[in-house]
């Protein structure tokens, strides 16, 4: 094993969380979305400047737990997490659901973060549905309930990865993310269940360094919801990827790096 990549685990809430520690420098922390984790090579580029925290949320791969039934759930193990490893104040990065608890993180424990990199967060899609989403999600909601949650989490993720162009993230990724796409059907299909829990009033008086990004390939919904963060948050910079889909981190990871590269440099505390 690589001497500055450590792999562990912080035992939180009575859940042990995985945790892949890298690199050294001003601490990063990568928070993935509802999906295993889709990095790409941005955690190796990030690594050269900074040490990347990235774990697997509650649920999730490595961290075996039931879903939990608050969504506020994985803000606080972030925070703790963040703490137990003396890695604060971190820049936050976070990708779709990921970058939604970042956001839940920040206004919770303000002192804990540097800066925000929020890659496509989908705030307010729910409230704001377009029929291809709501087809994805209503179709994986209703394959889990009927006992089929990893048909379900295939389903939606074919919709959320897919680039305009035609292409998508999901059929690029590996054989083996697909088989852990299939594993972690319970958790993938219990998020898609989940209500929005953002205070918009908390969100906007968010003073904290933040760049919001977008890729040109994504499906509006997710275009919509990204802008409809930025205009709610004071400080927030609004960025789009031109030849990526949702899956930013995956299909752009060289651009991705150079914007966390350039919120880390413009964030005083990281």
């Amino acid at each position: 094993m690589d001497e500055l990549v450590k792999d562990q685990y912080v035992h939180v809430d009575g859940v042990k969380l995985a945790v892949r520690d890298r690199g050294n420098g001003p601490a990063l922390l990568l928070i993935n979305g509802t999906a295993p984790p889709l990095w790409g090579s941005l955690p190796e580029l990030l690594r050269e400047s900074h040490r990347v925290v990235e774990y697997d949320r509650r649920s999730f791969m490595g961290s075996p737990a039931v879903p939990p039934r608050d969504p506020r759930r994985h803000a606080e193990d972030a925070a703790e997490l963040l703490g137990q490893m003396n890695a604060a104040p971190a820049l936050v990065v976070g990708w779709s659901m990921g970058a939604i608890v970042a956001v839940d993180l920040a206004c919770r424990h303000p002192h804990l973060i540097s800066g925000l990199v929020l890659l496509e967060p989908p705030f307010r899609a729910k409230q704001h549905p377009r029929p291809a989403m709501l087809g994805a999600v209503g179709f994986a909601t209703l394959l889990g309930r009927f006992g089929r949650p990893s048909s379900g989490a295939e389903r939606f993720l074919r919709w959320a990865l897919a680039r305009s162009d035609g292409s998508s993230a999901y059929f690029d990724a590996s054989a083996d993310w697909r088989a852990e796409v299939r594993r972690n059907g319970t958790a993938i299909v219990s998020e898609l269940s989940a209500g929005e829990h953002l205070d918009r009033a908390a969100v906007s008086e968010l003073g904290l360094p933040t760049t919001v990004v977008t890729g040109g390939l994504s499906d509006p919904v997710f275009r919509v919801a990204a802008r409809r963060l930025s205009d709610v948050m004071p400080a927030a910079e609004f960025v789009t990827v031109p030849g990526s889909g949702h899956a930013l981190p995956f299909d752009a990871a060289p651009a991705v790096a150079e914007i966390v590269q350039r919120r880390a440099a413009a964030s005083p505390r990281s």
